[in-house]
This record gives C-alpha cells, structure tokens and sequence, in this order.
C-alpha cells in the first residue's frame, strides 16, 4: 500500500550554497503536518498538511517486507507501507557531476508522544528504475551513474566517481549492531568472533563499583537486549549473568553482555565479579560531557594505536585479535557495541 499526499519542489537559490548544511524535517503536531528545513541554521516552513479522517497520523520508513535481492514493481512487495514519507532534497544535476557531494549522518524519527529521536536501523541504497522516486517525484527514473558511497554505520558519504563506478543497487549501507561488550576498569576486549568491521565506544567508566553493571538499563539499539543502569543489583545483573552460566561464545543462549571477565565462556568469574559489587552504584563518563572522548585511545592486537571519531567510531584493524580501551594512555573500563 502506498499513500501518496502531494509533492511539490522548493528551491531557495539565494541561501544555498555548495557547502550548504539542510536539515529536513516532517512533524506531526496535534492533527497537522509540518514540512520544514534548517538551511545553514535558519529554518524554513515548506508545507502543511491537513490528513483525512481515514489517514493515520503516522508514517513508517523503508520496506515492512523486501521480495527479494533487488526490489520488483511495488505490486510485487506485499506489505510495504510508506504514510507522509519526507522523501528529502535533489539535485536539478545527476549526482555523478563532478563537485557533487552529499552526506548523510544519524537519520532519525521521533515517535509520537516522546521527546527523543530514534534512529533509523538500517537502509539500502536504490537506483534507476528501481528507485520510487527520481528528481521529479514519479515512479522510479533514470540511473544514476558514477556515483559510489563511503559508509559506516550512520554515516554516507556519497560522491562521484571518475572510473565509471557506480554504487550497487540495493547495497546495506548499515544495520543495526550485531553485539556489545562491556568488561573491567582495566579496558581489554577480545574480538566477537562474529564478523565485525567497525566498532564505537559507547560510554566509559573508571569507578571499580559499576564492574558487573551489565543489564537493567533502556539500549538505544533493537538488536542490544541488555544495557548498564548505574547499579549493580541482583535481579538485572546477577541474576542475568548467572542464567547464561556455563555457556561458551557460539553457543545456544550465549550474550557477550554475560561476559564481564573476558574469557569467552560465562563462569564463576563472572558471576563473583557481579556478587562483589552488589548494592553498589556510579556514574559513567560518557556523551553527556562534550569532552568524554578526550585523550582516548584503543589500542589494538596488531600493535596499531587509533582514536575514536567525535561519535566514538573505530575501524577495526585487519586480523585484530583484541583490544584495550585506554584515556590519557591508563587502560579504562568501557561500554563497545560493534557492527
């Protein structure tokens, strides 16, 4: 099902620029949407929209249901669903033109209601004819050539090209985080032994109380069941890593979460570094403070040293076996989810 509102094209020559920072956004407010931008930090009204009774006050991103590798005519992907999609800014040009660039960073929606945005989990580029809307808002279009992509999780760069490469239809430009891990203060990690190429440092902490805070917080991620709280306590924490004991890395029923003395199995080390802290409680260093990330290092198996970028992204060193978290050069304890 797909439900079309209207389109309509803005243009604003005199405020852009080739550097130009946009921020797009679609709001609901009360029973009205509100289409806007924040152009070089002035914002800009496009368009309100009264919906009819019979359309939901709502809107959902991407395909519910993908046929197959490469998308077919939209009667062949059953269950896809698209309300009052922002479908976001072109280029009168094909984006292969040279001096062309976009990027993209942290796509996100606000649910209604709460006051936190939430990110977009996953998304797969699209082209030509299998695209849904080209320059001109109709069905599909023409290809779009010489243009690639450079992209970690969140974040696409995309770019012409010289060598007539030209970015795959359907290519993941992220997903969600297949794991995460948090250990000791002394900040030394083993490498998942799923596949993972990139990994971000969620939060830090150098208070020996918050050893075995492994559960009972709220995970920004769908694909992270557990997440630190601040406390260590016997329902969240002990409790949950005593029910993975005796579990090996691969196993049914294996969390690297469960994993707090790092040796890839869940044993009486883990359990004993939970019961030592019970009761006890801290704060953790993390984005909250704008300098968080100061003096970090990881420094990896291979014997290459690298700092996090201003997000806490890493990109893991080829035949990388572990790794230790460091501030200022002392190892540090840390929260690390990886993809």
């Amino acid at each position: 099902m797909v439900n079309i509102v209207d389109y309509f094209t803005w243009e604003y020559p005199s405020v852009l620029k080739m550097d130009s920072e946009v921020n797009l956004t679609m709001e609901w407010s009360s029973n009205m949407l509100f289409y806007s931008a924040i152009i070089d930090g002035v914002e800009y009204l496009f368009y309100i929209h009264f919906p009819n009774d019979i359309q939901k006050d709502y809107f959902m991103l991407g395909t519910v249901e993908r046929e197959n590798q490469f998308w077919e005519p939209i009667i062949d992907l059953p269950g896809t669903v698209k309300f009052f999609q922002f479908s976001g800014a072109w280029s009168n040009e094909n984006i292969g033109r040279v001096g062309w660039h976009s990027y993209l960073s942290y796509p996100g929606f606000k649910k209604r209601g709460e006051s936190s945005w939430t990110n977009v989990t996953f998304a797969y580029s699209v082209n030509g004819t299998t695209a849904w809307l080209d320059n001109t808002a109709n069905w599909g279009g023409a290809c779009y050539d010489n243009v690639n992509a450079d992209y970690t999780y969140q974040h696409v760069h995309f770019y012409p090209t010289s060598d007539g490469t030209t970015l795959d239809p359907d290519t993941l430009l992220w997903d969600p985080p297949k794991c995460a891990m948090k250990t000791k203060i002394d900040g030394y990690f083993y490498m998942p032994y799923v596949a993972t190429d990139v990994l971000k440092i969620e939060m830090l902490f150098d208070n020996q109380n918050l050893t075995g805070d492994q559960a009972g917080g709220t995970s920004p991620y769908n694909t992270i069941s557990h997440w630190p709280d601040g406390k260590v306590d016997m329902i969240n924490d002990i409790k949950f890593i005593s029910g993975k004991f005796g579990v090996n890395e691969g196993q049914s029923g294996w969390d690297y979460m469960a994993d707090v003395v790092p040796n890839r199995k869940i044993d009486i080390f883990d359990t004993r570094a939970a019961a030592k802290n019970f009761g006890k409680s801290g704060t953790y260093i993390n984005s909250t403070n704008p300098q968080w990330l100061s003096g970090v290092s990881v420094v990896f198996s291979t014997g290459e040293v690298l700092s996090p970028d201003s997000d806490g992204f890493v990109t893991i060193p080829q035949g990388a076996t572990s790794f230790t978290v460091k501030r200022y050069a002392t190892p540090i304890g840390a929260m690390v989810i990886f993809w």
